[in-house]
């Protein structure tokens, strides 16, 4: 990972990789299509197209 300037650097400089990395670290119940939709500014769209579950990658999968 690096020093937290580097994470924080990476995470502005590639936006969408770095998303997409960080992505891979939780289970997706079905995967996204597209780590971010900016198509109609002010609103994102963040891992269109994916469905997962908070429950399940924030404590279910850890016991």
């Amino acid at each position: 990972m690096g020093t937290y300037r580097e994470f924080h650097r990476r995470s502005l400089e590639d936006r969408e990789g770095f998303w997409a990395e960080q992505a891979e670290l939780i289970h997706w119940r079905r995967p996204y299509q597209q780590v971010l939709d900016y198509s109609r500014p002010p609103f994102a769209r963040w891992f269109v197209g994916g469905q997962t579950n908070l429950c399940h990658n924030a404590l279910d999968r850890h016991l």
